[in-house]
C-alpha cells in the first residue's frame, strides 16, 4: 500500500480517495449455540428463508461519507452503477481514486470499456490479493 501513502501525500483539493467493496448478507437465522438441559427440545423461530441482500458500497475515509447501492447481484453492471454514483456525488473533484479488490467483476471488459469513456474522472487502484485488511470498508460490513 505504498501507492496509497504516496497518493495521500500528493493529493490535491481536486482529488478524493474512496474504498469500494461488496457484501452479501443473508436473512437466515444461524444458531451458533445456547444453553439448555439435555432433555429439553428447543425451537428456533425463522424469520425468513435464506435470501441474500447484495450491497455494493464505497467509503471516503476523509469525510466518512458512504455511497451504497443494493444490487440484484454483484457483477460488472453493479460495479459500473456504483462508480457512476460516485462520479455524480463528487461533481467538483477532477480525479477520484478508487481502491478495490481483485474480484473478477472488477476486471471485466464491460468495466474496462466504461472506464475508457471520455470524461471519466475515476482511477482504479487494485488492492493486493488476499489483503482484505487493507480495505477499510471491510470494517463497515
Amino acid at each position: 500500500m505504498d501507492e496509497y501513502e504516496e497518493l495521500l501525500n500528493s493529493l490535491t483539493e481536486a482529488e478524493s480517495v474512496l474504498f469500494v467493496d461488496a457484501v452479501h448478507q443473508t436473512y437466515a437465522t444461524r444458531p451458533t449455540g445456547c444453553w439448555a438441559s439435555k432433555d429439553e427440545t428447543l425451537a428456533i423461530e425463522q424469520t425468513s428463508d435464506r435470501q441474500r441482500i447484495n450491497i455494493h458500497g464505497a467509503i471516503n475515509l476523509e469525510t466518512g461519507q458512504t455511497r451504497i447501492i443494493e444490487a440484484e447481484s454483484v457483477d460488472a453492471q453493479s460495479t459500473i452503477k456504483l462508480l457512476s454514483s460516485i462520479e455524480v456525488h463528487y461533481p467538483h473533484k477532477h480525479r477520484l481514486h478508487v481502491f478495490l479488490d481483485n474480484a473478477r467483476y472488477n476486471h471485466t471488459r464491460l468495466v474496462g470499456e466504461w472506464m475508457d469513456q471520455p470524461g471519466r474522472r475515476i482511477k482504479l487502484h487494485f488492492i493486493p490479493p488476499y489483503c482484505l485488511h487493507l480495505n477499510p470498508i471491510e470494517r463497515l460490513w
